[in-house]
């Protein structure tokens, strides 16, 4: 292929932030120290919530609220914390994303990670005991019959987000990113967009011919193995898959391999040099190939990683939160950067989907066919010529260009060198 179109306008890299496990132990204060800097750079952070938090032996549960009985407890009822996000969400420094309902696990599994049975775990009870769909009420709406158990169970959470900070939530984010084909193709026939890894990794979970055993197994080696332990994950995206039929549902993100490029900066290696420098050097290079390919990155943090073991004022890995503010400089001095959301970035991809482009030997024709598309931008292999004021170069890479305005109905004709 001889062009790839590109998802972020004018040929910007989006860059989003994503922390997850908020939730109705999660005190404000807490997340605007980690985020106030990313807010004053301009980021905006999507905050992926557990509507229904059941106490449970997990590092984002409070120490005295672990291996207790087991109780679902709603965020709404966190008054101060609803209040909080509800004025950075009117700011557009926050969006808020539905992670799970429970955040329960089921023999070492997500509570998305299975298909929904006429019989499905009640969230208050112990995740041995499997209980009638009846038997789980909804706390806001107590009257609210539903047609499915899948139905049931995710509008439990899209209900109590939707009382909690006046919004209908669109993104879903499954917990431990642990979700089913099945379940990725129910979210989205139930109006919401999934976000959902689709590295080795993921895909090996989500096959029929690994068995189930054998996938707990798994999951509960790599829990015990990080469950305690600090760390930021970089996630990216391709432009090239979202430009294709599939991947039809969502925003599939990949973990990145340990790139072989290199085009790191002096003020980068003497980064790297310092402590944490193997993955501070995954990170920094991740940038890099991004910033060649102009692909989307997500950087996805877990608020209470620095407040480890729920210390409630201060910041315990200090190492970490210095990672942390090394990695958020090196994304705003990026020059051409996108701060978006999840939300913002699925309806681009929507427009750039209904772009046509034909290639003809050197010659290559763009049109939209349904409605204008702006700032459209593509990577081709050859320097092209400029013949139209309609397309521009960049000014970091001549084989980017940016399309200026596409209109329905009319061709726009590029020329390869």
């Amino acid at each position: 292929m001889k062009i790839v179109p590109l998802i972020g306008p004018c040929g910007k890299i989006p860059i989003l932030i994503r922390d997850d496990d908020i939730n109705f132990f999660t005190q404000y204060n807490k997340l605007n120290l980690i985020y106030s800097e990313a807010w004053k750079k301009s980021f905006k952070v999507s905050f992926s919530i557990i509507p229904y938090q059941i106490s449970m032996n997990d590092p984002c549960v409070p120490p005295n609220y672990r291996n207790v009985q087991k109780n679902c407890y709603s965020i709404e009822k966190n008054d101060k914390l609803c209040s909080y996000l509800r004025e950075k969400i009117a700011m557009n420094q926050v969006e808020i994303i539905q992670h799970g309902l429970t955040h329960k696990l089921s023999n070492g599994r997500g509570e998305f990670s299975e298909m929904f049975y006429p019989r499905i775990l009640n969230p208050v009870e112990d995740s041995r005991e499997k209980v009638p769909i009846h038997n789980i009420i909804d706390p806001v709406n107590k009257d609210q019959k539903y047609e499915s158990n899948f139905e049931a169970y995710l509008n439990i959470g899209r209900n109590i987000l939707k009382k909690s900070f006046n919004i209908d939530p669109l993104i879903f984010v499954p917990p431990y990113d642990d979700i089913s084909y099945e379940n990725i193709n129910l979210i989205s026939r139930a109006g919401m967009i999934p976000v959902y890894g689709q590295s080795k990794y993921h895909k090996l979970f989500r096959s029929n011919l690994i068995p189930s055993k054998i996938k707990s197994y798994l999951v509960l080696r790599i829990i015990k193995k990080f469950a305690n332990k600090g760390f930021i994950i970089p996630l990216m995206m391709s432009n090239l898959d979202y430009f294709k039929a599939e991947p039809k549902n969502g925003l599939p993100l990949y973990i990145p391999r340990r790139l072989k490029l290199n085009p790191i900066s002096q003020d980068e290696k003497e980064l790297i040099a310092s402590e944490s420098k193997v993955f501070l050097n995954w990170v920094y290079r991740t940038v890099a190939h991004c910033k060649i390919y102009r692909n989307p990155i997500c950087i996805l943090n877990h608020y209470h990683h620095y407040f480890y073991d729920w210390h409630q004022y201060k910041i315990t890995r200090d190492n970490l939160f210095t990672q942390w503010s090394l990695i958020l400089n090196l994304l705003d001095k990026i020059p051409f950067s996108w701060k978006t959301n999840f939300y913002d970035l699925y309806q681009r991809i929507q427009d750039i989907r209904k772009i046509k482009f034909t290639e003809t030997g050197n010659k290559i024709t763009i049109q939209s066919s349904q409605h204008a598309v702006t700032d459209v931008s593509f990577k081709v292999d050859k320097k092209i010529e400029l013949k139209n004021d309609n397309i521009i170069c960049d000014h970091y890479d001549e084989r980017i260009i940016t399309v200026k305005r596409i209109n329905p109905g009319t061709n726009v004709t590029i020329y390869l060198r």
